[in-house]
């Protein structure tokens, strides 16, 4: 009897503790992932980035959208982990918190897969050289349709719950610190269970399936173009060394013209790279939820499972920021010069109140 209360007991320890720790994780990571979010946003909105003439543009601004889902998520996670209201003294905030921000985050990630999948293909039409009627596709519009798509598929979210009044909440429910949202009849309903299965396969099988699809695409493309650049590259220089003494100027100019391009390919080979490790971050980010899916939730009744779930799945969404500053040379620079901007003006303030103290 003993025994059986202290395996409970040591149970119930371990999973307030996993609880714990996973409330501050995802404070901590909803704080970082907010700030890179808004720092990528306003590398990305920067002239520099979206108005670009060649085809990097385009990737730019879809990755701006992106990086804006990704700030609605981890605000979100922030918003409800940090602010955690009473609903019996804050009815308002708490639908807010609760009901309405927990639509729009619905929204926000599915949105953020699909332009993981649009940035994925979109560099495999450009490094495969096909499909090339995507290149000829507006951004603006591809980004109005996932919004619209997302916000009018996650719509049955809002009839999951009884939006009862608060006078009649407090009548019935007793005050404590558990959620008084009551499940309404269609969470139960066979129309309800189809979204959410549908809402899974999307978001967590096919839109990962089409990013692994076409990253290994991406992989074998990049690879037969570096064979031949090689080849090419190796052929262009033997040609450039057997050149005559007399034609020095057009060696020369040879010469420069094949640095410009190596300089190029290396840009375009960085940026795939970048695409890459962005698709296998999201890939990463879903596999436990896929995991505990095929499991049929099992998954979720081990202890510390939604730690390691929840804690791989909010950090795909803030680590794409390092591998924009690692990939992108443009966006590095533009982020290295807010940084500096921010700098002067600190160091101003700081001269100024000193100015100030001084003269009182």
């Amino acid at each position: 009897m003993d025994s059986s209360t202290n395996s409970s007991s040591s149970s119930y320890g371990s999973k307030a503790t996993c609880r714990s720790i996973e409330l501050y994780s995802k404070i901590v990571i909803g704080f970082i992932g907010t700030a890179l979010n808004l720092a990528s946003m306003a590398v990305y909105a920067n002239p520099r980035m979206s108005h670009l003439l060649n085809n990097k543009a385009k990737i730019n601004n879809i990755l701006l959208f992106k990086s804006l889902s990704d700030l609605i998520t981890l605000f979100r996670l922030v918003l409800v982990n940090l602010i955690r209201p009473d609903w019996s003294t804050n009815y308002a905030y708490f639908l807010f918190a609760h009901i309405y921000t927990y639509y729009i985050s619905f929204i926000s990630q599915l949105s953020s897969m699909l332009f993981d999948v649009a940035v994925s293909f979109d560099r495999y039409v450009i490094v495969a050289n096909r499909f090339l009627f995507f290149t000829r596709i507006n951004y603006r519009y591809l980004v109005a349709v996932i919004y619209i798509y997302s916000a009018l598929f996650y719509i049955f979210k809002f009839f999951q719950f009884n939006y009862a009044t608060q006078l009649t909440m407090n009548k019935t429910m007793p005050t404590t610190d558990k959620s008084p949202l009551i499940d309404a009849e269609f969470a139960y309903s066979t129309a309800s269970r189809a979204l959410g299965i549908i809402h899974s396969i999307q978001r967590d099988f096919l839109c990962v399936s089409l990013i692994i699809v076409l990253n290994v695409l991406l992989l074998v493309k990049i690879k037969r173009l570096l064979n031949k650049k090689r080849t090419l590259k190796s052929t262009t220089r033997s040609s450039v060394s057997t050149l005559s003494i007399g034609k020095r100027q057009s060696s020369t100019t040879t010469a420069a013209t094949l640095s410009e391009n190596q300089r190029e390919d290396s840009a375009e080979l960085n940026l795939t790279i970048m695409v890459i490790l962005t698709g296998l971050t999201a890939i990463i980010g879903h596999t436990t939820s896929i995991m505990a899916y095929l499991s049929n939730e099992e998954l979720y009744k081990i202890d510390c499972f939604n730690l390691v779930n929840y804690t791989l799945y909010f950090l795909s969404y803030t680590v794409t920021f390092f591998f924009y500053v690692a990939f992108n040379k443009r966006f590095r620079e533009i982020f290295l010069d807010y940084c500096l901007t921010v700098q002067s003006m600190i160091r101003r303030v700081k001269i100024a109140l000193h100015d100030k103290l001084m003269r009182s």
